[in-house]
């Protein structure tokens, strides 16, 4: 319809209108689109980014439930296999049973899984199991082929065995055979002939595809005769593609006992696991994982990610005084009624259900400690003032959540309150930032990076080698214990003949372990041919090495660490997480913040998170701002804080960028209770 003139109009004013409007209802839908694009900007950017696809929780656009170790698919193998003992079938049998008789007997179960050409298939085991209280027994798994040959570079695992702290319960595998052909699964049980009575016996056996690949989580007491767990969680190195260890204390911290948030260790190899459970690959010698002890376990060389977990600390005025109150400063103690309770999560589709602490690892999917404890101030004897509710949750792929109620019991005057403050080991360096989305917002360095090395004049002889007539790039880079350097500007030599030498001068670099040798083939295409002392200022290539695979880093992270260094703080109000990154292990433990129930709280004004080194402690927390600029605020009896919190473990796919994993996981914190359930 064509719109006429009004009044006083033009045919060209009603264009010039149309125009206008045209372009106003533009500009208006364009303000739409950028504030969708700002409000889903941290979501949006994160998925970008999100270079390890289900790692993040992100599955082609759709949400996916990264912990979850896969759900059983497809058919159950074990209704199409046949326990075999002997030389005849059992084929009625599927939760068969040895008894004793002073002879040795085995029974085992081999379901055809077919052709393995691409790799990508994964497994899960479970069974219920029992084994006798004398003499020998196992149950163990292997790939073979048809004539029951175990696979070349496979192993037989041993799973459980009669020498194992826990006797009975239930086993959680997940595993990707290697063998390609005809692939057989052989659930072998095993009972030694000095075993003079007791029963070996398993049930409830379910072998199922599972949905994706993940190292099942794993749960323990912690030392023998103590009374606290520890779980282990196992994380995929990409650039090095081998897996590495973490593992998270819960033992008395200070005052609060018998329980508390305590330590979490990385490992720089799987080296926990070398000879006590099965590898997911079954490619690794196995030893008989009962002949292991809890403490072998734990003694082993790690990287203290975390020493302290406060939660929360409060300073109150007692009177007279204000006084630090929180597990690591004192003041916080477990409340005997209801006391620690433990609940576990065996990937069965029951959820948590109860659990009582006791020896041996114990494979599930979900971990969960609640523990209650109360404030008490040092003049008011054993009456609290504050009651706290936690409920802890640790997840296989090094997430744990924490659910905290804190219920004031009477009116308290609050200087400062601190949050989910971590403290770390004063001996390791770190790197931290602070951000919000995938933006860095702030960051804090405890030693700097080291420059690459300057490449001199090479130089070439015609004897002594054995390099013929080519034209040869090479790069030099300078190593610490906390990393690599990027390669310094390539240089080329050419050489005549066919028993050369080149020769590649450097110049030396302060703070240097050690220099890394890249090189022979075109510039740009240089792989590592040797790496030599601090001392070395050049190298000789001879042309009887062989050069690796390993390409120049692209990143610096080649560090000096000086432990005295006093940092400044780091301090931003809007930031959402945080992270702290051991340059020489690789790990990096980051926190989520709640906070929008945070600063729903009345008494709230804004949220600091701080990054910082003093005292030789590395710290990361955030600190409560008053409403109204205030230095303290009363809290009448009866308030309740609620706030969900979040850490997280792990090892970044890019040094340089390792903040991502932790930023993506921060990017809807509503979306991540969802992901990371406490139910």
């Amino acid at each position: 319809m064509v719109q006429l003139p009004s009044p006083g109009e033009t045919p060209w004013d009603v264009e010039l209108n149309a125009a206008i409007n045209g372009i106003d209802a533009d500009l208006q839908a364009t303000k739409t689109e950028i504030d969708y694009r700002l409000d889903t900007f941290d979501v949006e950017s994160a998925a970008a980014n999100a270079l390890l696809g289900n790692t993040f929780g992100i599955d082609e656009g759709e949400i996916a439930s990264p912990w979850t170790l896969g759900a059983k698919m497809a058919q159950e193998w074990w209704t199409l296999a046949n326990f075999q003992t002997g030389g005849g079938y059992n084929s009625t049998n599927l939760a068969p049973s040895l008894t004793g008789n002073g002879t040795s007997q085995m029974l085992r179960t081999r379901p055809y899984c077919g052709n393995q050409p691409s790799g990508d298939t994964i497994w899960r085991l479970e069974f219920d199991y029992t084994m006798p209280d004398n003499g020998w027994a196992g149950i163990s798994l292997a790939a073979t082929d048809a004539s029951l040959v175990v696979y070349p570079g496979t192993q037989e695992q041993w799973l459980v065995g009669s020498g194992s702290k826990r006797r009975s319960g239930h086993f959680l595998f997940y595993f990707k055979p290697t063998g390609t052909g005809g692939l057989y699964l052989q659930l072998k049980l095993e009972l030694g002939n000095n075993c003079a009575s007791g029963l070996l016996s398993v049930s409830n056996v379910s072998l199922r595809v599972a949905g994706h690949y993940s190292r099942t989580m794993l749960v323990s007491q912690q030392y023998q005769n103590a009374l606290n767990p520890e779980v282990h969680t196992q994380h995929y190195d990409i650039p090095n593609r081998v897996w590495r260890i973490g593992r998270q204390l819960f033992d008395a911290d200070n005052a609060l006992t018998p329980v508390a948030f305590s330590a979490v260790d990385g490992y720089s190899t799987d080296q926990p696991y070398q000879n006590t459970l099965p590898d997911p690959d079954l490619a690794r010698t196995s030893g008989f994982i009962y002949s292991n002890t809890d403490e072998a376990y734990i003694t082993i060389p790690g990287t203290s990610l975390r020493v302290n977990n406060n939660d929360q600390i409060m300073v109150i005025w007692n009177g007279t005084a204000w006084e630090y109150r929180g597990n690591t400063h004192g003041g916080e103690y477990t409340r005997p009624t209801p006391g620690v309770s433990y609940k576990i999560d065996y990937g069965s589709g029951a959820g948590l259900v109860p659990w009582t602490l006791s020896p041996g690892l114990l494979g599930c999917e979900r971990f969960q400690i609640t523990l209650p404890s109360e404030y008490r101030l040092t003049n008011a004897g054993t009456t609290p003032y504050a009651n706290v509710d936690r409920i802890i949750t640790c997840f296989p792929d090094g997430m744990t959540r924490v659910d905290r109620t804190t219920t004031f019991l009477s009116t308290q005057v609050m200087q400062n309150y601190f949050e989910w403050m971590s403290s770390h080991d004063t001996t390791t360096p770190y790197v931290g930032r602070i951000g919000r989305g995938l933006t860095v917002l702030q960051e804090v360095d405890t030693h700097p990076l080291l420059t690459e090395p300057v490449v001199g004049t090479l130089t070439t002889a015609t004897t002594g080698g054995t390099l013929p007539a080519a034209t040869y790039s090479y790069r030099v880079t300078a190593r610490t214990p906390y990393g690599e350097t990027t390669a310094a500007a390539a240089k080329t030599i050419a050489t005549t003949g066919t028993t050369s030498t080149a020769t590649v001068p450097w110049g030396a670099v302060s703070g240097a372990t050690s220099y890394g040798v890249y090189g022979r083939t075109g510039s740009g295409t240089e792989r590592l041919l040797a790496t030599v002392g601090g001392s070395a200022v050049s190298y000789v290539d001879t042309g009887s090495a062989i050069p690796s695979i390993q390409e120049p880093p692209r990143v610096n992270t080649a560090r000096l660490y000086n432990g005295t260094t006093a940092l400044m703080s780091a301090v931003s109000t809007s930031a959402r997480w945080s992270v702290w990154r051991e340059p020489r292990s690789g790990w990096c433990y980051g926190n989520i913040y709640d906070s929008e129930t945070v600063l729903a709280r009345p008494e709230v004004d804004k949220v600091l998170t701080r990054l910082e080194k003093g005292s030789g402690i590395h710290k990361q927390y955030t600190n409560l701002m008053w409403a109204a600029n205030a230095d303290s605020v009363t809290i009448p009896a009866n308030t309740v804080w609620t706030a969900t919190h979040f850490s997280f473990v792990y090892r970044p796919e890019n040094p340089d960028r390792y903040h991502t994993e932790i930023a993506v996981r921060a990017a809807a914190l509503a979306s991540l209770k969802d992901i990371y359930p406490a139910t």
